[in-house]
């Protein structure tokens, strides 16, 4: 229990009551001195013992047990005031590290047996198991004398995922562009290894090769066949886990969006009738999920808690263990980082040797802040300096996805918040394509 400000006030105005009345007369000073406390005193006792302890809150937290990494998650703190008496509380919760937050809430007014909601919102800057632990909750005084606090134990734990909002935004954003593989919108040429879906009437920019003759005869006009891409293929995504991954654009690092990437990849995979598997690597393969249909609750409880290490990524045995374990043709998203040319070429080498019966597409993070600056006017001296070292970094990547290109592998290399929609729409181009 405390006292507040306002008993503090009251006290310097019967202070200065007192002051006052001294001027009248010593008597007259002991007298307003002894009143001012006792009035003071019994507001006092009487708030203390008219205000409800805090044993008539019941209390307890609100929140999605699955997290997503870098958006807003809701937080609701239900407090129930079983007490015949409505109080002003006010409420506070224990944030995990690593989450940005909007606390503290504004105080309501509970009513008697009645209930309030607190609200506020966190961004979980890191993924993995955390734990939400005690709230306080801290009532005024009915003369608002005193403040009452208690701490109630709610450790309850939630694990933070990829961001499971921007995978429900993509759903819809999917659907209402009719991208998803069941429901794609048929493409108007022969998709090779495609799989029949329809008849329609044939339009001026229709390939020959795509003409149905025979529904042509019975209905006396050009009608061609409809595609759809080819279900049940198999996907594999391979997410690099060394150093090189640790760098951060916007306090994000670039695992975590090659993971929220992969996690959103997977779902399309998933709903698109594909076979998707997961491998997580650096010198060696912490993490594998071997690709089969509807794999997608697997894949991110593999995901949620991937952290990056400080070895350095080795390709050659990462990729002949995928070789080892999947002898079916598949499309393999590799999210990596290539510093230079030379750890370009020793990648390169890596995926030639191994996969060379699959079809390989790396995806590769570039920072935006490096384009700013071999972008940049330059102002002064330090600026040359700064200038010549952006030019520089840019050419290097430049020259990366030469090498690449060279051997074969497709690649790109895209910003952070542009990755997952880079590796979403790769996906669906290869699978239109029909060249897996």
């Amino acid at each position: 229990m405390t006292f507040t400000k306002r008993l503090i006030y009251l006290s310097l105005a019967g202070g200065v009551l007192v002051l006052v009345a001294g001027f009248a007369g010593w008597a007259f000073a002991v007298v307003a001195f002894t009143l001012v406390n006792l009035v003071l005193a019994s507001l006092v006792v009487v708030d203390i013992v008219q205000t409800p302890k805090p044993e008539v809150f019941e209390v307890h937290r609100e929140l999605n047990t699955k997290l997503s990494l870098g958006a807003e998650n809701d937080v609701e703190i239900i407090v129930r005031n079983n007490s015949p008496i409505p109080l002003l509380v006010s409420v506070t919760d224990s944030v995990p590290e690593h989450f940005k937050h909007t606390l503290p809430m504004e105080a309501k007014w509970v009513p008697a047996h009645g209930q309030e909601i607190f609200k506020y919102q966190v961004t979980p800057m890191k993924r993995g198991e955390v734990c939400f632990e005690n709230i306080y909750v801290r009532t005024l005084g009915i003369f608002g004398f005193i403040q009452r606090q208690t701490k109630i134990r709610s450790d309850e734990k939630y694990k933070v995922y990829p961001n499971m909002k921007a995978l429900t935004d993509y759903r819809i954003s999917a659907l209402n562009m009719n991208m998803f593989l069941h429901g794609i919108k048929k493409t108007r040429r022969n998709v090779q290894g495609g799989e029949f879906d329809s008849l329609r009437e044939y339009v001026q920019s229709d390939p020959y090769n795509i003409i149905n003759w025979a529904a042509t005869a019975r209905r006396h006009e050009l009608i061609v066949n409809t595609y759809v891409p080819e279900k049940n293929q198999y996907i594999f995504i391979m997410i690099d886990s060394s150093r090189v991954m640790n760098s951060e654009y916007k306090n994000i690092k670039k695992l975590d969006y090659a993971i929220n990437s992969a996690f959103l990849l997977a779902d399309y995979c998933t709903h698109g009738g594909d076979n998707v598997g997961l491998m997580v690597f650096d010198n060696k393969v912490r993490r594998y999920v071997a690709p089969r249909k509807n794999n997608f609750e697997t894949i991110a409880s593999n995901l949620y808690n991937v952290e990056y290490t400080e070895t350095s990524a080795d390709y050659d045995n990462a990729i002949k263990t995928f070789k080892l374990k999947q002898r079916r043709r598949t499309l393999v998203f590799i999210f990596t980082e290539l510093f230079n040319v030379d750890e370009a070429l020793r990648f390169a080498n890596a995926v030639n040797t191994h996969l060379s019966n699959h079809l390989v597409y790396a995806i590769t993070i570039k920072d935006p802040r490096v384009d700013d600056i071999a972008n940049m006017d330059i102002e002064k001296l330090d600026d040359v300096y700064l200038k010549s070292a952006g030019v520089k970094l840019v050419g290097e990547r430049d020259k990366i996805r030469a090498v690449l290109k060279k051997n074969g592998i497709m690649s790109s290399d895209v910003e952070p918040d542009k990755l997952s929609l880079e590796a979403v729409c790769r996906y669906l181009d290869i699978k239109r394509s029909g060249a897996l």
